[in-house]
């Protein structure tokens, strides 16, 4: 047990454990917090969404390096090692907490380890190395939303219809590229400016019934043509509810990742709303 009166071995104020009153109360936010930023990287580790790329590739790509460079020269996690060291620290945690309150370690993923920690940060701030704790999921959350919010890349929407119309596509493409959230762009070539929403819905009506996008790609396109899926809701189209198969299945992969038939997407999600109106 902490002395009477101590010092926060995080902050340094006044307590009466290692950890003050209100770093047990930033802990368990944080920890509560991390369920949902480790779904987020485990989809990036995985393959379900990756961030910073166009809407539709032209060149294979292989997979990532499992670690880089950072600009000190040390080695920087990838978001799969990311996720086995937050499992890691979770269980070294949990199994202290488990041995000082004498209750059995429980068999649980890294998601359940956390939200027992949550419910125990009382115990955590009982430990001398309480600061230790803090700082590591502290580091683990900010980490993990650096990687999961990194900016994405400009986007690939068409050729331009009106270079198009008059010219050998194969000899004189014009590419129309626009930044993530631009409602128009315009041609470089012809000066004319095209509402972005309208390009998408043109070039995916022409589209085979064989080219596929990966999940991240889905959730871009929908909302560029003004049919967004939340992104918990696309989650569960791809793996289903308890006791329901999931109603999108992926048709191939796309250099590693799951790809999917924007034409399934889009009728799904047309049945999906009528459903919910039908059921108000």
């Amino acid at each position: 047990m902490a002395p009477k009166m101590t010092n926060c071995t995080n902050c340094r104020r006044q307590s009466d454990l290692y950890l003050c009153s209100r770093c047990q109360k930033d802990l368990t936010a944080i920890l509560r917090d991390l369920p949902g930023w480790l779904t987020a990287l485990q989809e990036d580790a995985y393959g379900q969404t990756r961030h910073g790329e166009s809407v539709r590739r032209s060149t294979d790509k292989g997979s990532p390096a499992l670690c880089k460079l950072g600009p000190d020269g040390s080695f920087k996690r990838s978001p799969g090692q990311w996720l086995t060291y937050t499992h890691s620290v979770a269980v070294e945690w949990a199994a202290d907490v488990c041995e000082t309150r004498g209750i059995p370690i429980p068999a649980l993923d890294t998601t359940g380890f956390i939200r027992l920690l949550a419910r125990h940060v009382n115990t955590i701030a009982n430990d001398k190395a309480a600061h230790v704790a803090y700082r590591e999921f502290e580091q683990i959350r900010d980490t993990i939303m650096r990687i999961v919010d990194r900016p994405r890349s400009p986007l690939f929407v068409g050729l331009c219809p009106t270079v198009t119309a008059f010219r050998n596509e194969t000899l004189w493409p014009v590419s129309l590229v626009i930044a993530p959230g631009a409602t128009h762009v315009k041609c470089r070539d012809c000066k004319e400016t095209y509402a972005v929403r309208d390009l998408i819905k043109w070039r995916l009506d022409d589209l085979p019934d064989d080219v596929m996008f990966t999940a991240g790609e889905i959730l871009d396109i929908m909302a560029l043509i003004d049919t967004p899926i939340p992104e918990r809701t696309w989650r569960r189209w791809r793996y289903g509810w308890p006791g329901r198969p999931a109603p999108i299945q992926p048709v191939g992969e796309l250099y590693g990742e799951p790809a999917y038939r924007i034409q399934d997407v889009r009728e799904f999600r047309t049945k999906w709303t009528r459903e919910k109106a039908g059921a108000r």
